[in-house]
């Protein structure tokens, strides 16, 4: 609902309702550590499957951390750039960051499942890390094809 949000702020240029999104994304994070550390608790009171090891563990936080600071940041950067650009390139030039935070999230899935050994989903029949590489090459494809048509092709 966020991220829908922001692309409606993009195209109505409305800051009226920047900062009580900010605040309120921000106070979700309380709630996403209270769920996790529930999720947590029930887990071990239940006892399914213990935690990683504590090496194994630290790799998994940090995979996840920078996973989110990443997409984060190329959400505040679609914003940014939505909202301070005039005419109609911006929003082109604004789906750049939004898309190099998707390689970086589809980078980060890669890292975990490698991290839990366990082999990713295939959707097309092929391997997990053949389509992973394809979807990165996609996507950084279609981020420079929007670049591109944001500084050349479409008037200022």
């Amino acid at each position: 609902m966020a991220i829908a949000l922001l692309i409606w702020l993009g195209f109505r240029k409305d800051l009226s309702v920047l900062r009580p999104l900010i605040i309120t994304f921000v106070l979700s994070f309380v709630l996403i550590a209270a769920a996790g550390l529930s999720w947590h608790l029930g887990r071990q009171r239940a006892g399914i499957a213990p935690a990683p090891p504590g090496e194994r563990r630290k790799e998994l936080i940090a995979t996840v951390v920078v996973m989110n600071v990443a997409y984060l940041l190329s959400l505040f950067a679609f914003a940014y750039i939505a909202l301070r650009l005039d005419g109609p390139r911006r929003l082109v030039l604004a789906m750049v960051p939004a898309t190099l935070g998707v390689v970086v999230w589809q980078l980060g899935v890669v890292k975990l499942r490698e991290i839990q050994h366990r082999p990713g989903p295939s959707l097309l029949g092929w391997s997990p890390h053949r389509e992973s590489v394809i979807f990165i090459v996609f996507s950084l494809i279609a981020s420079a094809i929007l670049a591109a048509a944001g500084l050349f092709w479409i008037p200022k």
